[in-house]
C-alpha cells in the first residue's frame, strides 16, 4: 500500500483539496505547502512532472482560463521537489540563461524554489477569486503590462512564460531543460 503524501498546515494559507476548493484545514508552516514529494521515487516524480507539462492548459493557443493556474502550481511543486532530491543527490541545476538573477534568485533551482513559496500567498488564485492576478501567463515573444500592472518580457517565439510578480519562469527554456537535466541525473544513478 502506498504511503499518501505529507501535508504541513499553515492558518493563514489554505490547502487546496483536488477540486480546487480550499479544505477546512489550513497549513501550519508558511513555506510548505501542498504535498510534500519528497518520499516519491524520483523516477515517479519524473512521470508525473511529465504529465504536468504536457497538460493541455500549456499548448500554444490555449484559451482554457479555468485550470491553468492548478497545473502550473503543480509543475512547480513536482520540479521543486525533484530539485531537492538531485541536490540531496550531490547535483545542483544551476544554469541561470533566461533567469532574471536578483536577489536570493541565483539560478534555475532557487527560482523554482522560489515560486514554490510563492504559492501559499496565490491560493485565491489558484482557485480564480483573487483580484490581484499575481500569476500570469503570457505565449509568444513580447512585451505589455498585465492587468496589475506589472511589466513583462518573453523573449522567445512559441514560448510560454509564467510570471509570479515579476519573476519569470519559461515552460520549453527551463522547465523543459530542467526535466531533460534531471531525467538524465535520475537514470545515471539506477
Amino acid at each position: 500500500m502506498k504511503d499518501k503524501p505529507k501535508f504541513t498546515y499553515n492558518p493563514k494559507f489554505p490547502v487546496l483539496t483536488s477540486m480546487g476548493q480550499p479544505s477546512k484545514t489550513f497549513c501550519k508552516e508558511k513555506r510548505i505547502l501542498l504535498p510534500v514529494n519528497q518520499d516519491y521515487p524520483p523516477l515517479l516524480l519524473l512521470a508525473r512532472l511529465q504529465k504536468s507539462i504536457d497538460k493541455p492548459s500549456f499548448k500554444a493557443g490555449s484559451i482554457e482560463e479555468r485550470f491553468w493556474k492548478k497545473d502550473f502550481a503543480e509543475m512547480i511543486i513536482l520540479t521543486d521537489d525533484l530539485l531537492i532530491k538531485a541536490n540531496h543527490a550531490g547535483h545542483r541545476i544551476d544554469f541561470i540563461k533566461g533567469v532574471g538573477v536578483a536577489g536570493k534568485v541565483q539560478d534555475i533551482t532557487s527560482l523554482v524554489a522560489w515560486m514554490r513559496k510563492q504559492l501559499p500567498e496565490l491560493a485565491s488564485e489558484l482557485i480564480g477569486v483573487s483580484p490581484t492576478n499575481r500569476l500570469n501567463r503570457y505565449y509568444n515573444a513580447g512585451t505589455g503590462y498585465f492587468e496589475n500592472g506589472a511589466f513583462f518580457t518573453v523573449e522567445y517565439d512559441d514560448e510560454l512564460g509564467f510570471f509570479v510578480d515579476n519573476q519569470r519562469i519559461y515552460l520549453n527554456q527551463q522547465i523543459r531543460r530542467v526535466f531533460r537535466e534531471l531525467e538524465i541525473l535520475f537514470h545515471s544513478l539506477l
